[in-house]
Protein backbone atom coordinates (compact mmCIF):
# COMPACT_ATOMS: atom_id res chain seq x y z
CA UNK A 1 0.00 0.00 0.00
CA UNK A 2 2.61 2.33 0.91
CA UNK A 3 3.73 1.95 -2.64
CA UNK A 4 0.61 2.93 -4.12
CA UNK A 5 0.45 6.13 -2.37
CA UNK A 6 4.02 7.03 -2.88
CA UNK A 7 3.32 6.34 -6.68
CA UNK A 8 -0.33 8.60 -6.26
CA UNK A 9 1.93 11.39 -4.54
CA UNK A 10 4.59 11.32 -7.45
CA UNK A 11 2.04 11.64 -9.95
CA UNK A 12 0.22 14.36 -8.07
CA UNK A 13 3.71 16.63 -7.17
CA UNK A 14 4.02 16.02 -11.22
CA UNK A 15 1.15 17.22 -12.01
CA UNK A 16 0.65 20.36 -10.17
CA UNK A 17 2.80 21.96 -12.52
CA UNK A 18 1.23 21.03 -15.59
CA UNK A 19 -2.20 21.63 -13.81
CA UNK A 20 -1.33 25.19 -12.67
CA UNK A 21 -0.04 26.31 -16.29
CA UNK A 22 2.45 28.44 -14.46
CA UNK A 23 6.53 28.37 -15.24
CA UNK A 24 7.31 28.78 -11.71
CA UNK A 25 5.50 25.38 -11.08
CA UNK A 26 8.54 23.69 -12.70
CA UNK A 27 10.04 23.88 -9.42
CA UNK A 28 9.54 21.10 -7.08
CA UNK A 29 8.96 21.79 -2.95
CA UNK A 30 6.06 21.92 -0.70
CA UNK A 31 5.51 25.14 -0.78
CA UNK A 32 5.60 25.18 -4.66
CA UNK A 33 3.69 22.17 -5.13
CA UNK A 34 0.71 23.42 -2.41
CA UNK A 35 0.79 26.87 -4.57
CA UNK A 36 0.27 25.21 -7.96
CA UNK A 37 -2.34 22.90 -6.84
CA UNK A 38 -3.81 26.18 -5.08
CA UNK A 39 -3.41 27.78 -8.80
CA UNK A 40 -4.92 25.38 -10.94
CA UNK A 41 -7.78 24.71 -9.03
CA UNK A 42 -8.54 28.29 -8.63
CA UNK A 43 -8.22 28.76 -12.62
CA UNK A 44 -10.39 25.73 -13.31
CA UNK A 45 -13.27 27.53 -10.68
CA UNK A 46 -13.15 30.47 -12.32
CA UNK A 47 -13.54 28.68 -15.74
CA UNK A 48 -15.93 26.55 -14.36
CA UNK A 49 -18.11 30.01 -13.15
CA UNK A 50 -17.50 31.45 -16.45
CA UNK A 51 -19.43 28.66 -18.15
CA UNK A 52 -21.95 28.14 -15.66
CA UNK A 53 -23.28 31.66 -15.90
CA UNK A 54 -22.91 31.39 -19.75
CA UNK A 55 -25.08 28.21 -19.51
CA UNK A 56 -27.81 30.02 -17.05
CA UNK A 57 -27.85 32.75 -19.62
CA UNK A 58 -29.18 30.76 -22.25
CA UNK A 59 -31.88 28.87 -20.54
CA UNK A 60 -35.84 29.85 -21.97
CA UNK A 61 -36.87 30.18 -18.62
CA UNK A 62 -37.11 29.59 -14.64
CA UNK A 63 -37.88 26.17 -14.77
CA UNK A 64 -35.28 25.49 -16.61
CA UNK A 65 -32.51 27.51 -14.90
CA UNK A 66 -33.61 25.62 -11.87
CA UNK A 67 -32.98 22.55 -13.18
CA UNK A 68 -29.43 23.36 -14.09
CA UNK A 69 -28.89 25.13 -10.64
CA UNK A 70 -30.37 21.70 -9.27
CA UNK A 71 -27.60 19.78 -11.72
CA UNK A 72 -24.57 21.78 -10.62
CA UNK A 73 -25.04 21.58 -6.81
CA UNK A 74 -25.71 17.74 -7.18
CA UNK A 75 -22.58 18.07 -9.42
CA UNK A 76 -20.84 20.05 -6.45
CA UNK A 77 -21.26 17.13 -4.01
CA UNK A 78 -20.20 14.84 -6.26
CA UNK A 79 -16.52 16.67 -6.91
CA UNK A 80 -16.37 16.94 -3.34
CA UNK A 81 -17.37 13.59 -2.28
CA UNK A 82 -14.70 11.83 -4.92
CA UNK A 83 -12.29 14.13 -4.05
CA UNK A 84 -12.22 13.55 -0.35
CA UNK A 85 -12.32 9.71 -1.46
CA UNK A 86 -9.15 10.35 -3.55
CA UNK A 87 -6.97 12.26 -1.24
CA UNK A 88 -8.25 9.55 1.44
CA UNK A 89 -5.02 7.48 1.23
CA UNK A 90 -2.70 10.66 2.26
CA UNK A 91 -5.11 11.67 5.14
CA UNK A 92 -2.81 13.27 7.36
CA UNK A 93 -0.26 13.91 5.27
CA UNK A 94 1.95 16.33 3.92
CA UNK A 95 0.18 15.95 0.64
CA UNK A 96 -3.36 15.88 1.34
CA UNK A 97 -4.63 18.99 0.42
CA UNK A 98 -2.51 19.37 -2.86
CA UNK A 99 -3.84 16.37 -3.86
CA UNK A 100 -7.58 17.51 -3.27
CA UNK A 101 -6.52 20.41 -5.03
CA UNK A 102 -5.75 18.46 -8.00
CA UNK A 103 -8.70 16.12 -7.99
CA UNK A 104 -10.75 19.34 -7.64
CA UNK A 105 -8.94 20.68 -10.61
CA UNK A 106 -9.41 18.35 -12.18
CA UNK A 107 -12.80 17.41 -12.31
CA UNK A 108 -13.88 21.03 -12.55
CA UNK A 109 -12.50 21.55 -15.78
CA UNK A 110 -14.26 18.15 -16.69
CA UNK A 111 -17.50 19.95 -15.54
CA UNK A 112 -16.30 23.08 -17.30
CA UNK A 113 -15.86 20.92 -21.00
CA UNK A 114 -18.96 19.30 -20.30
CA UNK A 115 -21.01 22.39 -19.75
CA UNK A 116 -18.95 24.00 -23.00
CA UNK A 117 -20.31 21.44 -25.25
CA UNK A 118 -24.18 22.15 -23.93
CA UNK A 119 -23.56 25.56 -25.11
CA UNK A 120 -21.70 24.67 -28.34
CA UNK A 121 -24.80 22.79 -28.76
CA UNK A 122 -27.54 25.26 -27.92
CA UNK A 123 -25.54 27.33 -30.81
CA UNK A 124 -25.26 24.71 -33.37
CA UNK A 125 -27.49 21.55 -33.21
CA UNK A 126 -25.04 19.57 -35.33
CA UNK A 127 -22.44 20.24 -32.45
CA UNK A 128 -24.54 17.80 -30.30
CA UNK A 129 -23.61 15.06 -32.68
CA UNK A 130 -19.87 15.46 -32.35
Amino acid sequence: MLSAKLALAAVALAGAAAAAGDPGCNKVGERQVYDCALKARDAADKDLNEAYRQAMAVQEDEQAQAKLKAAERIWLQFRDAECTFEDAIFEGGKIETEVNNLCVAQLTRDRTAQLRRYLACQKDAMKCAE
